[in-house]
């Protein structure tokens, strides 16, 4: 299942067997079915322009299921701003990473090896790529104004020593987790080891390297970044941060401080926390799944408290959901579980209860 938010609606995939998806649009709790019978590995929508991948190529249609056009490539990984799209392709033995620009119905950059993590920021395209050995080391900068020109590049492998701070894989080299974003003209990157770097966008330099947080003491997890994964950028608060477990932390970017708040003791009383790394921010509310009770919370950045949470009942065989995914905006939010059925609420009451699978 893929969720894509659009104002006020949800729009979805759902696979009911092995060859039969459907794309689903929820607007004002109705339910309408845009296509489907169809094998759909992954989509996006822009503005109620859809992009499918089937196989071996990606179909553009509009909010009514009309074919629009079709783009050769096998992954189609990510809609962007401004109607551009990037994909990875295979043009006989070669593999490359694409921005096609919906509106100039062209490919406007291109470059000779495929990722699955990346970000376009602006005229900025970051990178990382493969090296020997399938090893992830090395991170490009693009600009997508100059075609394929390399502004820098910067090897994982020049970072100082591995600090020995995860409870598992210890020894592992450094990883990018994930491209938090761009905030304070630098490039945000979630590593392992509970790490995040920052690089200057127009060189490329090592900024910032955060790990650690003083005075921060857990029985299950070390005194640094629980889980930077889970961290994202709010540009209007010119800050960054992380919501994850019974954690909540804020890093100033430009001294690298974080103000960190341990929600336990707290959280607790409820008997809820956040246990998936993907949430929804709406203003200052974080909406979250808590998998291990199946409930779903409103955390309050501001206030740092609840606004709201809402408990799962068992069905008739004493089963709850299993949660795995949450997607929503101001006027609802969409909870999916393991078993296929959807969850939709508006202004935080039930709205709909649907199975997606037959």
């Amino acid at each position: 299942m893929r969720f894509e938010i659009s104002s006020s609606e949800i729009f979805f995939s759902t696979k009911k067997n092995r060859d039969d998806f459907s794309l689903i649009h929820v607007a004002n709790t109705n339910l309408n079915i845009i296509i489907e019978g169809l094998k759909i590995f992954n989509f996006n929508c822009v503005d109620k322009i859809f992009w499918l991948v089937t196989s071996g190529k990606s179909i553009i249609l509009n909010e009514f299921g009309e074919e629009l056009a079709e783009h050769n490539c096998i992954l189609f990984l990510e809609s962007m701003n401004n109607f551009q799209f990037l994909s990875n392709s295979i043009v006989g033995d070669e593999r490359y990473l694409s921005i096609y620009d919906f509106k100039q119905s062209k490919v406007i950059f291109q470059i000779d090896f495929s990722s699955t993590v990346f970000l376009l920021e602006k005229e900025n395209l970051f990178v990382l790529k493969f090296g020997e050995n399938s090893e992830k080391n090395e991170i490009y900068a693009y600009s997508i104004l100059y075609f394929q020109e390399i502004k820098w590049n910067f090897s994982l492998t020049s970072l100082p020593c591995i600090p020995k701070t995860d409870v598992y894989n210890k020894e592992a080299g450094w990883e990018v987790k994930k491209f938090i974003g761009v905030l304070d003209n630098k490039l945000w990157i979630a590593l392992n080891h509970h790490t995040i770097i920052s690089l200057d966008i127009a060189t490329g330099q090592l900024k910032q390297q955060i790990s650690s947080i003083p005075d921060f003491n857990s029985e299950w997890l070390p005194s640094a970044i629980p889980s930077p994964e889970s961290m994202i950028i709010t540009a209007e608060n010119n800050k960054l941060f992380g919501f994850m477990w019974e954690f909540y932390w804020e890093i100033n970017p430009k001294n690298g401080l974080i103000e960190f708040t341990d929600l336990t003791n707290y959280l607790k009383e409820y008997n809820i926390r956040n246990d998936n790394p993907n949430y929804v921010l709406v203003g200052d509310i974080i909406y979250f799944i808590s998998q291990h009770v199946s409930a779903i919370g409103g955390f309050n950045r501001k206030t740092k408290k609840l606004n709201w949470h809402f408990k799962f009942q068992a069905n008739k065989d004493g089963q709850f959901p299993k949660l795995k995914g949450i997607k929503g905006n101001e006027q609802m939010l969409g909870a999916l579980d393991l078993d296929g059925n959807l969850y939709v609420f508006e202004n935080n009451k039930p709205a709909i209860t649907h199975a997606l699978r037959a």
